[in-house]
């Protein structure tokens, strides 16, 4: 790793030190100019010691220019070379100099070309600067706010080109925002990755995975998310809990079905990878061949009341049936079905009356099938010409199938990643924001939620400039668009009551936290704050009183739309009772007089959508 000469750091230390604050450190700071410094890794590990400033766009411009200064340039030609060194002293200049443009047109933070005080942004400084100052003008005059890459101009791109720098490198120097997604920590997390989240019908929240204990609670595996004295913990699920790897869970018979490499519930033994909850006690449920590879259920599903188990197993040496992959509990053991995928199937989903399939697979017995595949109950059927590669995630939305998977080949070649499959037809979504940056890269797991369908997996999200996206995705109105940073992979994500639970590999996200901040596999999302369900509703006037109150308040309504009902959340989504009574047409009195003290959203449904208003209560 390149490092910046002592020399150098000392004039950027000193610029830092004038302006010192308390809130947090350095990198947090510089992470809310330019979400590119999370990817980035040759800067001086400083910045991780030193305070954060009020204003650190100055510092930020200087440490990367010394950042690029260091890099090697070997692969430019002799006029790239050339521009580089120059615009790299530009913009040194600029940096010390100070003089930014102003944005007096949005209150929120957002990029703008040219203020209103004529002072440039540091790109189009460099635009400026290089002897294309006309070019400058024409994207003010059009496009002062919006993102480079959202601009399409062939002169900007040529500009681009002959600049020096990679669309990386540009990317770090325009100041970007990353999104206003707040991550919300549950409690102390696991010490080992979340890889499936459920909710049953009683709307508890529970995680499963590769752990042993949240804090200092003993969890292994499996864990519920329950209100405690002081606010929500996790808790340990059963006696001793799962090991080893937990992989999905379903609702079956009036208890819980957990999945994955699952060798010992409690004190039982497991021959198959699954085990069954009956309220009281974890029992077995049936067996696999146990050689030199374990059996891996990565999948379980319910079907038309019957339960499916998908992964990579075989049943025992002197079953009566061989099958592969794919099986039906039949109350005993697990059965075989009418063929054997030849891979290994990663998801199970039931869509328009079948139960898809996608894994590894290209067939299944002899016939070809491409990692994806329908069954009726009776038969297998093909969707389409298949998918090109590995299908990790599937999620049925009406008569629309996602499908989430690999977006390289063993070959390196760019295939499916991400698409959906309607009218017999399968259609990929492209973005030229989304860098596969090699093998691994891929989506794995997709949920849908009334603000749109939300991607998770191992990828970035990097516009040249605006707001960028780690492992985390929203897919709305046919775009894909940032939602999240996470450091690491998403595994599994499940929404419920208005929140987005995410669980995986990650430990941390750069937004909302210091980077000592620790997420520890699991977060949450509340999406019905962050987004609008209807924009007719943000023309919703209301108002609640007395707030804060003890448990009862009123709602009066200064608008002329028709209610069509309540429903009353606390802060993590989950639903709570009240009683409600109707003075008028635009006055409801509230009681929640066995609700713990905390702050609690009253979502109010309207003809034109649904409108949010925070209640505290226990004042």
């Amino acid at each position: 790793m390149k490092t910046i000469p002592k020399q150098i750091f000392f004039v950027a230390f000193l610029l830092i030190y004038t302006g010192l604050a308390k809130a947090q450190n350095l990198y947090s700071s510089l992470v809310d100019v330019n979400i590119r410094w999370t990817f980035e890794k040759d800067f001086p590990s400083q910045v991780f010691e030193l305070q954060s400033e009020d204003n650190p766009i100055q510092t930020h411009l200087l440490l990367v220019q010394q950042t690029l200064a260091s890099r090697s340039v070997d692969h430019l030609n002799k006029k790239q070379k050339q521009n580089r060194f120059e615009s790299l002293e530009k913009l040194k200049e600029y940096a010390i100099k100070g003089q930014f443009p102003n944005n007096i047109t949005h209150q929120n933070r957002r990029p703008v070309f040219i203020g209103s005080n004529g002072n440039y942004c540091a790109v189009g400084h460099l635009i400026k600067e290089s002897g294309f100052n006309l070019l400058a003008i024409k994207i003010s005059a059009k496009m002062n706010y919006e993102y480079l890459l959202d601009m399409n101009n062939l002169e900007l791109n040529s500009w681009v080109a002959k600049s020096g720098f990679t669309a990386e490198e540009l990317a770090w120097i325009q100041p970007g925002y990353p999104p206003q997604s707040t991550a919300e920590k549950m409690d102390m997390g696991f010490n080992g990755p979340v890889h499936v989240i459920f909710s049953n019908s009683s709307q508890e929240i529970m995680a499963g995975g590769v752990f042993d204990s949240s804090g200092t609670t003993a969890a292994k595996g499996i864990a519920t998310w329950v209100n405690g004295i002081a606010g929500y913990d996790w808790l340990r699920f059963g006696n001793t809990g799962l090991r080893y790897s937990v992989e999905d869970m379903v609702e079956f018979n009036g208890g819980i079905v957990a999945a994955g490499n699952i060798y010992q519930a409690d004190s039982v033994y497991v021959n198959s990878g699954v085990a069954f909850w009956d309220g009281t006690k974890w029992s077995e449920m049936g067996s696999f061949y146990v050689g030199a590879l374990p059996n891996i259920v990565f999948d379980v599903e319910v079907y038309n009341g019957e339960l499916y188990a998908a992964g990579m197993f075989r049943p025992d040496f002197n079953a009566p049936v061989q099958f592969h992959n794919f099986a039906k509990w039949d109350g005993t053991d697990w059965t075989a079905l009418q063929g054997s995928p030849q891979g290994v199937v990663h998801s199970l989903e039931v869509h328009k009356g079948d139960l898809i399939l996608g894994g590894t697979f290209n067939s299944i017995d002899t016939v070809s099938y491409d990692h994806i595949a329908a069954y009726d109950g009776s038969q297998f059927k093909q969707l389409g010409n298949g998918l090109k590669t590995t299908v990790y995630a599937l999620k049925s939305v009406g008569d629309t199938l996602y499908a989430g998977g690999d977006f390289l080949n063993g070959s390196q070649q760019d295939t499916f990643g991400f698409g959906y499959y309607t009218n017999g037809n399968w259609t990929r979504v492209l973005s030229p924001h989304l860098a596969v940056a090699g093998w691994g890269t891929r989506v794995e797991c997709i949920e849908s939620t009334p603000y749109g369908v939300f991607l998770g997996g191992n990828f970035n999200y990097q516009p040249l400039v605006g707001i960028y996206a780690k492992n985390l995705l929203r897919f709305s109105q046919g775009e894909l668009e940032a939602f999240a940073v996470l450091d690491s992979t998403v595994k599994t994500l499940k929404y419920m009551n208005g929140n987005l639970y995410a669980g995986g590999n990650f430990t941390k996200s750069v937004i909302g936290f210091s980077p000592s901040d620790s997420l520890n596999h699991i977060v949450y999302f509340n999406l019905s704050q962050q987004f609008s369900l209807n924009e007719k509703t943000d023309d919703f006037r209301s108002e609640l009183y007395p707030n804060p109150t003890k448990s009862e308040f009123t709602l009066r309504l200064e608008s002329q739309e028709k209610v069509l009902g309540f429903e009353l959340f606390d802060l993590i989504g989950k639903k709570v009772g009240f009683q409600v009574e109707k003075i008028s047409n635009e006055e409801y009195n509230f009681r929640a007089p066995k609700l713990a003290k905390g702050v609690y959203i009253l979502k109010i449904q309207t003809e034109n959508g649904i409108a949010d208003k925070k209640i505290i209560l226990g004042e």
